[in-house]
């Protein structure tokens, strides 16, 4: 083989190998996802589940809610001009509230900024696909779902 045949060769087997290790990397990172999101779908659901016998326990509790910190964590991460998501974030914010707890934060935050925690979840420009990928997609999902179901849009 000459030369120029053993430069294009490895040009073609280098070029195939990053394209192999894109597509590769792409559907590990979207497995990782959709385990998280089952994860978080199953604690969910586990947490409706238990409601029903704690909504008197939590109505006494939330009582002491001060949603102040949280108001400020959920502005930070959401409002304004953003060009990154906080899907991590926000998932935790949301699901670590009592449902109690999360209509004080709503009131609180719909006094101040006249909208729902969910409105402006839903008005964030969502980007969380792959940089190449969709690009698109919903990124805050399941908080976006639990505050519906809470009647909290």
């Amino acid at each position: 083989m000459n030369k120029t045949t053993k430069t294009i060769l490895y040009a073609t087997l280098g070029l195939g190998g990053a394209v192999g290790f894109y597509f590769l990397t792409k559907a590990i990172v979207k497995g990782v996802q959709k385990r998280n999101e089952e994860k978080a779908q199953a604690k969910l659901k586990e947490s409706l589940d238990n409601e029903t016998g704690n909504s008197e326990i939590e109505e006494e509790q939330a009582q002491q809610y001060n949603p102040a910190s949280d108001l400020k964590t959920f502005e930070d991460k959401v409002l304004g001009a953003n060009f990154l998501y906080y899907p991590k974030e926000i998932n935790s914010l949301i699901n670590s509230k009592t449902n109690a707890e999360l209509r004080i934060l709503n009131t609180a935050f719909k006094n101040k900024h006249k909208e729902s925690l969910w409105s402006a979840l839903d008005d964030e420009a969502d980007g969380c696909g792959s940089f190449f990928g969709s690009g698109f997609s919903n990124c805050y999902e399941a908080p976006m779902n639990r505050l519906s179901s809470l009647g909290l849009r």
